[in-house]
């Protein structure tokens, strides 16, 4: 039988106690050796119970930072904040630039996307979209992370439309023209805030394929963007964005608190596994001494 608490035990060794056997190994044992097994069992459960209080105690210090640390890394946040603020601002668009193509190379990994080199002209990011193994358009994109908007931003980036002969040109940034917000059309170059430039692309890519599948005409093709580019900036698809984006947030918090919450119970489990096995390792010793030291 099973050592399960200290009733069941206290329940078996009086079940025996008339005939003097250990309930364990059933040999013969005295009064004295039988309440010496009792009190044993008796602190056994009381170090199990104690255990366990500290495994909670310790998930709870988990759940529960300390204000004084939140505190000291939003103060090293806000230090490190004005650090960026002081770089030139081409120092400070590369991370952004980097995480633009990161997004876009896990999102569309059938097609072909790259980043043009420092100091080379062109925008940062060029993707080609390919459809059927053949590359039936082109979207670039340019990244900045600039304190105030330049109108050059996006004048510079339809020259590079043109040169490249792209279908579309993205703006990913955290700045706009006064009067506008998370996306805006100027120079024929769409300017997105970063958490819309994925969904974005999907679309755009969407009607890159489908013009050449059909295999529209120069001017057809013209027709159709505009026409999409028209859509892009009405309150209906900056509602459906903005939804979507709002959904997408959601689901990754989600996402981050099942796997924090996942860690947190594996890490109780582990403790109490190991307590549990502790307290009947101590107590299966204490009574093989209690019983082999008997003359």
């Amino acid at each position: 039988m099973s050592l399960s608490n200290e009733h069941g035990v206290t329940a078996l060794v009086a079940h025996h106690i008339d005939g003097q056997l250990c309930p364990y190994c059933g040999q013969g044992i005295t009064a004295a050796q039988f309440h010496k097994i009792q009190a044993l069992v008796a602190n056994q459960a009381a170090e199990l119970e104690h255990t366990k209080a500290e495994i909670s105690q310790a998930i709870y210090a988990e759940r529960e930072p300390h204000q004084s640390e939140k505190l000291r890394l939003e103060s090293r946040l806000a230090d490190m904040q004005r650090q960026l603020q002081a770089k030139p601002a081409h120092h400070r668009g590369e991370p952004a630039e980097a995480d633009l193509y990161d997004t876009l190379r896990v999102s569309f990994p059938g097609d072909q996307i790259s980043r043009v080199s420092k100091g080379t002209s062109g925008p940062d990011v060029i993707m080609r979209v390919v459809h059927a193994s053949d590359i039936a358009g082109c979207i670039i994109l340019d990244s900045k992370d600039h304190a105030t908007w330049q109108n050059k931003f996006t004048a510079k980036l339809r020259d590079d439309q043109h040169m490249l002969g792209a279908d579309f040109a993205i703006l990913s940034s955290n700045v706009f023209p006064a009067g506008t917000r998370e996306l805006h059309i100027q120079d024929g170059v769409i300017v997105a805030h970063p958490e819309r430039v994925p969904v974005l692309v999907h679309l755009l890519r969407r009607l890159v394929i489908e013009n050449f599948r059909l295999k529209l005409t120069v001017k057809a093709r013209n027709t159709k963007a505009d026409m999409l580019l028209n859509y892009i900036v009405s309150p209906e698809c900056r509602d459906l964005m903005e939804k979507a984006g709002e959904l997408s947030m959601a689901m990754a918090a989600l996402d981050a608190k099942e796997e924090r919450s996942h860690r947190t119970t594996w890490k109780a489990r582990s403790a109490l596994i190991a307590g549990i096995q502790a307290a009947y390792g101590n107590l299966s010793d204490a009574i093989n001494d209690i019983t082999e030291g008997q003359g």
